[in-house]
């Protein structure tokens, strides 16, 4: 939603990673679960699922603000979120600091996630260390920065 002029732009492009992704999980775990917040989408929720008992606000607001250990980053508590991405920095350095070889990291990461979330990853590499693109896409040191918000 720029003005065409501002396409290919400075002005157009995030401002920088730390903005980038404090803007974001500020917006996902402080706005996005807050209680005023999701009130005030209560009733589209209700307008496309039905108005059933498992959307009365109480039980909503409770739903969205759980706290429980997943798998997966991206779905995260706001609790757990850190722990995600303490466990990718610790992995990430390790291997830079030639502490680790690449075949160490499922055995690392399944003993982090018990470590730091209580779940184990064995022989699931989807859910474990291959969940990611950023170290695909040689983006190492990036994971630090998604705690800015």
């Amino acid at each position: 939603n720029l003005p065409r002029p501002w396409v290919d732009q400075p002005v157009g492009l995030a401002r920088s990673t730390a903005i980038h992704e404090s803007q974001s999980l500020f917006f996902e775990m402080q706005l996005g679960r807050s209680e005023p917040f999701l009130n005030r989408l209560l009733p589209a929720v209700r307008e496309r699922f039905g108005d059933q008992p498992a959307f009365s606000s109480d039980n909503f607001v409770a739903w969205n603000q759980r706290v429980k250990p997943g798998f997966i980053r991206v779905d995260a508590d706001e609790v757990s979120y850190p722990a995600h991405v303490i466990l990718r920095y610790e992995i990430e350095r390790a291997l830079i600091d030639g502490e680790i070889e690449v075949d160490d990291i499922p055995a690392l990461w399944d003993e982090k996630m018990q470590h730091w979330l209580g779940l184990s990853t064995t022989g699931n590499y989807r859910d474990g260390c291959m969940q990611d693109i950023h170290w695909t896409d040689g983006g190492f040191g990036y994971f630090p920065s998604y705690t800015l918000g």
